[in-house]
């Protein structure tokens, strides 16, 4: 085992760790325990039996993280999922910088998250140590300010956690554990600003002062806040690969921390100078930027990099990483289901398997195009799987956007950085970035040319055992197995060629081809559900348009690199609906809107020159599918003898209006659980089935794909 295995224990250590975590998350604390007492026996084995004493420390020290790894999880669990609605009260809270803001802090729309929380009734008071998700359900603009102390009226609902929604994931990981929807703001009190509020307010309306709206662009990279960028440019730059620019991650805190270490060592500081003094400042920035997880993970590596120089240690990147993740997990658990974690870990995971053996194949060209080139590649080889898991896709031209882009904002980020603390601090030298600003406006033009070039994006499935396969091959391939180098190289080889082939393919619609059924939000009240065929984007609306499901879906678009819906589909109009399809056109960029119900006189009234009435059933029908409003609540996909039926339950149409020769095959539907039991679906779509014991609910997570006759789940 020795000549094949470099036993590291901090590598397994964190293995242990996310297994205790997935095990106790998805079942309960007793299967941790179960773990615990495996993890236990194993180590007393190794103790008893001498040939393998020499394992006791490692093993022991494996099974104090799995107990610590259980008894924290579980705590968690109890803490997240132990919150309940709190219907009825005033809610009093102070509006935060996590909200979205334009120039002077005002708020920006109707959704914003508050702190320092207090609710009471006349019957009941208390406080929430965490965050509030409030919106407010007017027509008008908000004119609160970050910093405000307001008082609501409305129904608390727990936002409990669920593992597979990365929007569920993002609230937990922002302390965002309940939301609130009101249409009753009672008192506007003074301004109570943090130091964070009054840097992040200051820095905003500092850089919005720069030409051709680049200051947006030039806050996104240093406060990771990507709510300022125009929405389209942010569709660009995930497209092209280079987002991560703008999500505060290892990358910012690295380039900080080296601009901090040259500075010291130009002023002859000696090492204990440079210790403190990088420690400190990245330590600081951590801070005003929300210790987000991808810079604690940075942050961590760079205290354990810094220590092991300082006393003359040997460096180990694996080592590190994992010992980054272990005190990760064991202060937060569920950050193991965060996107920006897992990907933070990967990318860094790749640099330290695949960035020496790739620039040694490299080393034919110039030094500097040779490192980067090889960084670029080994983090996309680890990131590539988790990628097409989370959002279905991959760009083709990341290497040539790493390449040339994102250098030269590496290049400027502390110049930029140390401009604008000058420009908080002296009036008027934030002319200073101006120049700065000119090279980030080049970048928006460059990245919005890139992502308009064709077949720039593939779409794969890849399921989430295939990422974990995937993982334990290119682990295999890794410097730390020793493994014969002509295997590696031949079993590269064929994955290269195979992933390729998969590529190639993929790119003319050959394979996963059908059409693709995902949930945009799903809730008692509503379903927005979003349907493609490769060429054609529909969004099927079920329930109400409200500012909630609209921001939603403006989160699920950006998240997902969905730049246009062609058509939206809606069985019945309400006034309060046709005031607000005005934005909701705006954000999906619609060519039409669908509907069968006689709207005119809204039509008339709101100036909706895209809607579509009179009694319009065959939205398309091809030979793969047809899409149709059968009635003034109820739509149906039938894709080769598939149906998919969205219906709106509600006082007008208090039942699910079915012709009975239709069998349902996947039902979305809100309202009355009792009608739903009675169409008996194959599957129903919902979050709250399942706790209402339909046997046949499915999550909204997954998603469906139709093909000649078939149901896909995944």
């Amino acid at each position: 085992m020795k000549k094949i295995l470099n036993f590291r224990l901090a590598p397994f250590a964190l293995i242990a760790l996310i297994l205790t975590i997935i095990l106790v998350s998805y079942t309960s604390y007793i299967w941790g325990l179960v773990l615990l007492g495996v993890a236990l026996t194993i180590t007393i084995s190794s103790y008893i039996i001498g040939k393998y004493r020499k394992y006791f420390p490692r093993l022991l020290a494996i099974l104090v993280i799995i107990s610590l790894g259980v008894l924290s999880t579980s705590l968690c669990v109890l803490d997240v999922n132990g919150n309940e609605n709190i219907d009825n009260v005033y809610v009093t809270g102070r509006i935060t910088t996590l909200s979205e803001y334009n120039t002077g802090g005002v708020i920006k729309g109707n959704t914003f998250v508050i702190d320092n929380v207090s609710y009471r009734n006349a019957d009941i008071y208390g406080e929430i140590d965490d965050r509030v998700m409030v919106t407010v359900n007017l027509e008008q603009p908000l004119t609160y300010s970050v910093g405000e102390t307001i008082t609501i009226f409305g129904s608390l609902v727990a936002n409990n956690v669920v593992f597979d929604d990365p929007y569920s994931i993002s609230n937990y990981a922002k302390n965002i554990s309940y939301s609130i929807v009101t249409e009753d703001i009672k008192v506007k009190q003074n301004l109570t600003l943090t130091l964070v509020d009054k840097i992040k307010i200051k820095a905003d309306d500092i850089l919005s002062k720069m030409p051709f709206e680049s200051g947006a662009v030039m806050y996104s990279m240093v406060f990771g806040d990507d709510s300022k960028i125009d929405y389209f440019d942010l569709v660009s730059y995930r497209k092209i690969g280079i987002a991560h620019l703008f999500a505060v991650s290892g990358l910012h805190v690295g380039v900080l921390a080296s601009a901090i270490s040259y500075l010291v060592k130009r002023l002859k500081g000696n090492k204990y100078v440079d210790y403190f003094a990088t420690i400190m400042v990245t330590l600081f920035y951590a801070f005003i930027t929300g210790f987000g997880v991808s810079v604690m993970r940075a942050f961590i590596m760079l205290i354990v990099y810094k220590t092991g120089r300082l006393y003359g240690l040997r460096r180990c990147g694996l080592s590190s990483l994992c010992i980054s993740g272990v005190i990760i997990l064991l202060a937060s658990p569920f950050m193991l289901f965060s996107i920006s974690f897992e990907l933070s870990m990967l990318a860094i995971l790749g640099i330290v398997y695949f960035y020496k053996p790739i620039s040694r194949t490299l080393k034919f060209l110039p030094k500097g195009v040779c490192n980067y080139l090889a960084m670029t590649i080994a983090v996309n080889i680890a990131i590539i799987p988790l990628m097409l898991s989370a959002f279905g896709s991959v760009s083709l031209i990341f290497l040539l956007a790493n390449l040339f882009i994102v250098p030269i904002a590496t290049f400027l980020f502390p110049f930029m950085l140390a401009l604008l603390i000058i420009s908080l601090i002296i009036p008027y030298s934030y002319v200073l970035l101006i120049p700065i600003s000119f090279v980030f406006a080049l970048i928006s033009f460059l990245s919005n040319f890139l992502a308009s070039v064709p077949f720039l994006m593939i779409d794969i499935s890849f399921s989430v055992i295939g990422v974990v396969i995937y993982l334990i091959i290119i682990s295999l391939l890794s410097p730390y197995f020793m493994i014969d180098k002509k295997i590696k190289k031949v079993a590269s080889f064929i994955i290269i060629l195979t992933f390729s082939s998969v590529v190639f393919i993929s790119s003319y619609h050959l394979i996963d081809a059908g059409l693709k059924i995902n949930v945009v939000t799903n809730t008692k009240d509503a379903d927005y559900v979003l349907l493609t065929d490769g060429s054609v984007n529909y969004l099927v609306i079920n329930g109400e348009i409200t500012e909630y499901y609209m921001d939603n879906l403006h989160y699920y678009m950006a998240n997902n690199q969905v730049s246009k819906i062609d058509v939206l589909v809606k069985s019945y109009f309400t006034e309060s609906d046709s005031k607000n399809l005005d934005k909701l056109t705006a954000i999906t960029r619609a060519d039409y809107v669908v509907t069968n119900t006689d709207n005119s006189h809204y039509e008339a009234v709101y100036k909706l020159d895209l809607l579509y009435h009179n009694n319009i059933h065959n939205i398309v029908n091809n030979d793969e599918y047809t899409l149709s409003i059968i009635n003034e609540n109820t739509i149906l996909l039938d894709a080769k003898g598939i149906n998919v039926v969205f219906s709106n339950i509600n006082n007008l149409y208090p039942n699910i209006n079915i012709p009975t020769y239709i069998k349902v095959d996947i039902l979305f539907a809100n309202g009355d659980y009792d009608s739903i039991r009675d169409i008996a679906p194959t599957y129903f779509v919902s979050n709250y089935g399942v706790s209402n014991k339909i046997v046949y609910s499915i999550n909204s997570h997954f998603t469906f794909s139709l093909k000649n006759g078939r149901i896909r789940v995944r």
